[in-house]
């Protein structure tokens, strides 16, 4: 069994989501805990990752355990090596530890998209739905731009291009690489939230 934690500060994170129409998930990996985190409060969500296979292992795993949900994926899925049971469990143990409520126990997500794509490449909005997404959310954000500081403008730019005007991004990693956190909370585009998070508002 190989199941993903979910690597944001949740608690913190939560302060500044409510259910939205859509979401965009940046560097999901195979994260399933995430994706069920999701799942039970958003309508329709984008999941875009670099990684071909772990993309191809999340697709499997909607494709499995909800059949009832309308899959559009860029990869073929493959058999999933993460379990819905075991997932479940370790989101709600999450939940518990942070003193946050459960979550509903059924599920609004209507449709899933799996995506390809590097965020530290410019976005085509012509082949991307820009300005579509409430909530763009990249957790475990420092590990996307580990050692490539350099492309963080682009990466903010591309968060920016993805939202709705008054939409959010909302980045957290509980486990920080590098320099990156440390350049972000010194920048005035974002707005921290607790020791983990970051928010940066679309007000344009």
């Amino acid at each position: 069994m190989h199941i993903l934690p979910l690597h944001c500060k949740l608690d913190e994170v939560e302060k500044h989501v409510k259910s939205a129409e859509k979401v965009v998930h940046v560097g999901i990996g195979d994260s399933t805990v995430e994706l069920l985190w999701s799942l039970k409060q958003h309508r329709e969500l984008t999941l875009i990752d670099k990684d071909e296979v772990k993309l191809s292992y999340i697709a499997g795993f909607v494709k499995k355990y909800f059949p009832n949900i309308e899959l559009y994926s860029k990869v073929s899925p493959r058999k999933p090596r993460a379990t819905l049971n075991g997932s479940i469990k370790i989101l709600t143990r999450l939940r518990s530890s942070l003193n946050l409520p459960p979550l509903p126990r059924g599920y609004v997500t209507g449709k899933v998209t799996v995506l390809l794509m590097d965020i530290l490449k410019p976005v085509d909005c012509s082949l991307f739905p820009c300005e579509s997404y409430n909530f763009a959310f990249a957790f475990g954000f420092t590990e996307i731009l580990h050692e490539r500081e350099d492309m963080l403008p682009v990466f903010i730019d591309n968060l920016r291009k993805l939202l709705k005007k008054g939409g959010k991004a909302v980045l957290s990693d509980i486990i920080p690489k590098g320099i990156v956190r440390d350049i972000i909370e010194n920048s005035r585009i974002f707005r921290g939230e607790g020791k983990y998070t970051y928010i940066l508002h679309r007000t344009y």
